[in-house]
């Protein structure tokens, strides 16, 4: 019971000579303190972390070579079977081809083919020199005897340490590609496999 009492009466302590508003300063000091010191935090963890990642992904469809490859390049027909996109804007049609992703919530983002060998090795790269994430990806298609398979290789950087701290942290490196198979997938009414 002594021991309630005295816990009760530090807990209700305030010192000789502050007035509330003193108090409330003090508690607004040790906020904003709280909130710098957390900021440094996210700062340095995120320079730690490596500004470049390479993620890889496969699935196997039972679709031929020239099935997916159409699919894949033609960019019109993305908002069809992506249900992330609104609508895609296409930019140049010859070489480089450029085409915009608008997503369902208006955000769009560029993007360059930059390598494509017909009907095996594409290669499309974010043209947005103001988006945060830069990369790439490299698709190659290989015939198998059920259809073929899709690898999907993302090499990309992300140079403002912060952002790399919260893509590091809290997003799934490999959740752009595992969305696009999925839905690619379900395009042909399979299970990404």
């Amino acid at each position: 019971m002594g021991l309630h009492f005295r816990t009760n009466l530090a807990r209700n302590y305030k010192p000789p000579g502050l007035s509330k508003k003193r108090l409330r300063w003090n508690r607004l000091l040790k906020t904003f303190f709280l909130m710098l010191l957390l900021v440094v935090v996210v700062g340095v963890v995120g320079v730690i972390l490596p500004a470049h990642h390479t993620v890889t992904r496969k699935a196997a469809f039972n679709q031929s070579v020239d099935e997916i490859w159409q699919a894949i390049t033609d960019y019109p027909s993305f908002p069809a079977w992506r249900p992330d996109l609104a609508k895609v804007e296409m930019i140049s049609t010859t070489y480089p081809v450029m085409f915009r992703e608008i997503d369902r919530f208006g955000n769009g983002l560029t993007y360059r083919v930059v390598e494509s060998y017909a009907r095996h090795r594409y290669k499309i790269e974010i043209a947005d020199e103001a988006f945060p994430v830069k990369g790439s990806w490299t698709m190659e298609l290989h015939p198998t005897a059920k259809g073929c398979t899709l690898t999907i290789t993302e090499e990309g950087m992300v140079k403002n340490p912060f952002i790399r701290f919260f893509y590091r942290v809290f997003f799934k490196k490999t959740a752009t590609i595992d969305q696009f198979l999925k839905a690619l997938s379900w395009k042909y009414g399979e299970e990404a496999k």
